[in-house]
């Protein structure tokens, strides 16, 4: 059977994994290491883990989606995989995650392509995770690349999985071979070089009657040529008991122009573009950030759009806000927050990073801004700029917002590079600054390397006092020869 089941320096780090050694449970004062995988068996001990995303339930119960590379017939492909982390209410700590707690969800050999001309196996990419009640949903990206041009195709899987009688079950039952349910009508659709990321919501559940849904965001590239073109597809996605469904919405933005020229390209070539981020909004309403880029006189102007999307018989967009940015820039990766459980008005934080568009070598910064939205007439926006602390030559990168409790928790975490050592870290800034969690604002945390900031959000239920974020990042040790691994540490603040 296929299915199986930050940071602080180094040398505290590896305290703490000696201390961990004697036990099999962890708590909020601790850094571990993640497992992956051993399928195949004959896979290389020192396969990299990339992109992961963290979830946390209404039982506390942690969910890891990422994917590692393999390679087949001397290619390297991506495989989609997690860890679930259960919680004990007993002890109010985690189990330390091993081999058997992680689940290969998607592989490269567990689908055929769906047309003739591209290669046979795929890549298994960029999986996301949500909680929706005590479930997790789990999307990804299967996608073949064309044997002679560019094109690239491919389709969305989805998977949900839960704890049921100290056991994880799972849905659907194809996971068991390395698939998911496909979540949309088409056969496949074109991707081309912006890898079709997905990005996963949650929308609503009953525990009672077993329904939970959520839905998924990815783009499909619209133009074979340029000016390239590309849509955000939005599909829900639902299952009741252990049985699965989909409702396709097709597209929910249009049109989306990307205009490539010069010495940008390579920022985007090599790494994909549009990057669509949803959230639930308190009205119910979701909101959408994406990257674009239009020509304006032969001139790229890159931005950052907040689609509102509303839904009468169909998901559309209600409206949308282009945050004010600096025309000689490219803006990168942006991420929203949002709680839906807000008492008063609908409130997002929208991150994103920056660097010039002509120096490659120009260091990158952050982005911060707070979002009020209004509904009345029309929809109008209030906006505030939460002055993100870039520091003086440093590379600031992939900012992840956390948004709660009302204005009493506005948070961001952020990839950092030393201009001096080189090192790279991650760092936490909270507005206000408060003791509300630590560590307290610009305080490093830190691995030889960590990269990529996750997070979610657990919200204290009463008579609970402690909320939680688990936080998840990639990076190594020097024992990992520069081969990247996951970590993960729970926060807790009142």
């Amino acid at each position: 059977m296929m299915l199986r089941k930050t940071l602080y320096s180094l040398s505290f780090l590896l305290m703490m994994s000696a201390g961990l050694s004697a036990q099999n449970s962890f708590g909020t004062t601790h850094t571990i290491e993640l497992p992956i995988s051993d399928f195949p068996a004959i896979a290389n001990p020192n396969r990299a883990a990339d992109h992961a995303t963290v979830a946390i339930n209404s039982n506390k119960d942690i969910f890891v989606a990422y994917h590692t590379t393999r390679s087949l017939d001397g290619a390297q492909y991506n495989q989609a995989e997690g860890v679930f982390i259960d919680y004990n209410s007993d002890t109010n700590d985690w189990k330390i995650p091993d081999e058997e707690d992680v689940y290969t969800l998607g592989i490269p050999e567990a689908a055929s392509c769906p047309t003739a001309g591209y290669f046979p196996y795929a890549s298994c990419d960029k999986p996301d995770v949500v909680a929706v009640g005590d479930r997790f949903l789990v999307v990804w990206t299967r996608f073949w690349k064309h044997e002679i041009d560019a094109d690239i195709i491919a389709w969305i899987e989805a998977a949900w999985l839960w704890k049921e009688n100290d056991k994880v079950e799972y849905s659907p039952s194809s996971i068991e071979h390395g698939r998911g349910s496909i979540v949309h009508s088409r056969d496949y659709f074109s991707v081309g070089i912006s890898r079709g990321v997905p990005d996963a919501v949650a929308l609503e559940f009953d525990e009672n009657t077993e329904f939970y849904k959520g839905g998924v965001v990815y783009v499909e590239q619209t133009t074979e040529t340029p000016p390239l073109r590309f849509n955000i597809n939005f599909s829900e996605i639902m299952v009741t008991g252990s049985i699965n469904s989909y409702s396709d919405y097709g597209s929910v933005v249009s049109d989306i122009p990307f205009y490539l020229s010069g010495s940008q390209s390579h920022e985007y070539l090599t790494k994909g573009y549009i990057l669509p981020d949803v959230v639930k909004s308190r009205s119910g309403r979701l909101a959408l950030v994406h990257e674009m880029c239009e020509n304006v006189s032969g001139d790229p102007l890159y931005l950052i759009r907040l689609h509102i999307l509303d839904r009468g018989i169909n998901w559309l967009s209600l409206d949308y806000l282009e945050f004010e940015t600096n025309s000689t820039y490219i803006h990168r990766r942006p991420n929203i927050s949002s709680d839906p459980q807000e008492t008063t008005g609908d409130r997002v934080s929208v991150a994103w990073y920056n660097r010039e568009i002509d120096n490659l070598l120009a260091e990158k910064n952050v982005d911060y801004r707070h979002v009020v939205v209004s509904y009345d007439e029309s929809v109008s926006y209030r906006v505030t700029n939460l002055a993100y602390p870039n520091g003086q030559y440093e590379n600031n990168i992939r900012p992840v917002p956390c948004h709660r409790q009302e204005d009493k928790l506005k948070g961001i975490f952020a990839q950092v590079t030393n201009p001096i050592t080189l090192n790279t870290n991650l760092i936490a800034t909270y507005h206000p600054q408060s003791s509300l969690f630590s560590p307290i604002p610009h305080s490093p945390l830190t691995l030889t390397t960590a990269e990529r900031p996750a997070i979610d959000f657990y919200e204290a239920q009463a008579p609970e006092v402690q909320n939680l974020i688990p936080l998840t990042c990639e990076g190594y040790q020097e024992s990992h020869q520069g081969i990247y691994r996951l970590f993960l540490r729970i926060m807790a603040g009142s």
